[in-house]
């Protein structure tokens, strides 16, 4: 058996949910020959904070690429999602805050907001296409019902 002690070296300690992190920041310290007690050897937050820049960057982009599809501002929607989440005690960066939930909460508030006289025009669009989905579904779910049903044999 043979061991890597500067692999063992560069070891970082995961105090929560942040494998990825760790992984990462214990890789570079090997490579650097970092010992994890080392004035220059990474931690699991060092790496947490390129990675959440990482990841706001392309939420960034996600977003301004839903607005050119939508042809509308996304922000009132995001407001008015993050409202109805913590009036249930839910924030989008909990572990409970599944995409279901985020889904569940757009389609109430859009349904709400189309509801009042003058809502920004994100929530009439997303309205729409909502209608859409729901004519899609209920037209998926004849077919299927169609299809089940067992045909009759022809009588000669």
């Amino acid at each position: 058996m043979s061991v890597n002690y500067e692999l063992l070296h560069g070891w970082v300690k995961q105090p929560s949910p942040c494998c990825a992190a760790a992984s990462v920041a214990g890789a570079l310290n090997a490579i650097t020959g970092n010992k994890r007690s080392d004035k220059g050897a990474l931690c699991h937050l060092q790496v947490l904070a390129v990675m959440a820049e990482i990841l706001e960057a392309q939420a960034v982009k996600l977003k301004a690429s839903a607005e050119r599809c939508l042809g509308a501002n996304l922000d009132p929607l995001l407001e008015a999602v993050e409202a109805e989440l913590a009036a249930e005690g839910i924030a989008l960066d909990q572990k409970e805050c599944s995409k279901k939930v985020v889904l569940r909460a757009a389609r109430a508030v859009t349904r709400e907001e189309c509801e009042k006289e003058d809502q920004p025009e994100c929530f009439r669009l997303i309205h729409a296409l909502m209608e859409q989905e729901q004519a899609q579904a209920e037209e998926h779910e004849a077919v299927e019902e169609e299809e089940a049903e067992p045909e009759e044999p022809e009588e000669e």
